[in-house]
């Protein structure tokens, strides 16, 4: 009897053994096998913004073009028109601003890039007793970009303006015109809505003559005006 239970006690054993094996092997075999790890890191990835790596916009350099408008004032143009007002003419007075601009910024690191830009610009215009006295410009520059966030930036600009303003008569087709190259310089905000748009508030201000008639009351041929413009933008970048 005794025999008997050790027997019994044995195959029980083994039978225990192999049932845990074959669970294992179920496991190993059967079932798809759950790393925690994975699971969590892959959870993260889902749960953080899908644009959050494209938002990382001062890791790269780029091209741009930006193309802006807003108001523009000359101070030469500004004495003429106060003149005719002065003696009764009537005027026709623009602040129309635009500019269109062509650039390249080289990121030296994650917070600031130096590049440049070139620009063409319309900064102010009158018109009276069929005359229109028209300033432009074309501008070459250097600009400092300062990467304040992942979003924001803010830039500062400096370099030549070559200036011109134009008098012209509607109807015969005459012409003269004052043009000079003088010092600019400008600084703005932007804010990168994606990885190759932004927009942008620019001021620039240029630094020339508004002396029309030199003090041998002979007309200086390089008075441009000194001139202010006040811009609102969008910037395509490549």
């Amino acid at each position: 009897m005794k025999k008997t239970m050790i027997s019994l006690a044995i195959v029980s054993a083994m039978a225990a053994q192999s049932a845990l094996a074959n669970t294992d092997n179920l496991t190993t075999a059967g079932l798809p096998q759950v790393n925690l790890n994975n699971q969590l890191s892959s959870t993260e990835s889902h749960l953080a913004p899908a644009h959050y790596e494209s938002m990382d916009f001062s890791a790269k350099d780029y091209a741009y073009i930006n193309l802006s408008a807003g108001y523009g004032e000359n101070s030469l143009i500004t004495d003429i028109d106060d003149g005719l007002q002065a003696l009764g003419v009537s005027s026709d007075r623009s602040h129309l601003a635009y500019s269109a601009a062509a650039g390249f910024i080289h990121n030296l690191n994650a917070d600031f890039g130096l590049g440049g830009e070139a620009a063409y610009n319309q900064l102010d215009e009158l018109k009276a007793q069929g005359y229109d006295l028209n300033n432009r410009s074309i501008d070459l520059a250097m600009v400092a970009m300062f990467h304040a966030s992942k979003s924001w930036d803010i830039f500062f600009k400096g370099g030549a303006s070559y200036q011109y303003a134009k008098l012209k008569h509607e109807s015969t087709g005459w012409s003269d015109t004052n043009n000079s190259w003088v010092p600019m310089a400008g600084f703005g905000v932007g804010y990168n809505l994606t990885q190759n748009i932004a927009f942008n508030l620019t001021v620039n201000h240029y630094f020339g003559k508004d002396d029309l008639v030199n003090s041998q009351r002979e007309i200086n041929s390089d008075a441009t005006g000194k001139v202010t413009s006040y811009l609102a933008g969008v910037r395509f970048k490549f």
